[in-house]
């Protein structure tokens, strides 16, 4: 290769270390920087989808704070059974004459009856 090089006229040794050096360039180009360049922006791309998901997350966990504080009866029955709660949010809504009959469901469940009284 290097006696090949060495019968080349001058200028066509110029041709051919210019060619190489832009060959090389181009395999630079290739194989290192676009796949990197690439690479980043899909990265990038990455993170700020995440940090809008961190942001939205972040959001719904202050509205369900506000949604706690605003509403302290949804954390439990106070202490009364179901039974009794569903009777006495009956009567307290006015509807104490219509009701005929509040009975258990299963573990987490009331039936209730009401009548045009």
């Amino acid at each position: 290769m290097k006696e090949w090089f060495q019968g080349l006229d001058s200028r066509e040794q110029m041709m051919v270390g210019a060619g190489a050096v832009m060959l090389v360039l181009l395999l630079i180009y290739a194989l290192v920087w676009s796949p990197l360049s690439g690479g980043y922006d899909t990265v990038k791309t990455r993170v700020n989808a995440q940090r809008d998901t961190a942001v939205w997350v972040e959001q719904g966990a202050q509205t369900l704070q506000q949604l706690k504080r605003r509403a302290p009866a949804a954390r439990g029955l106070g202490g009364k059974s179901l039974l009794a709660m569903a009777d006495s949010t009956a009567r307290s809504n006015g509807l104490g004459p219509s009701l005929k009959r509040v009975e258990p469901e299963g573990s987490r469940n009331v039936r209730v009856w009401l009548e045009d009284g």
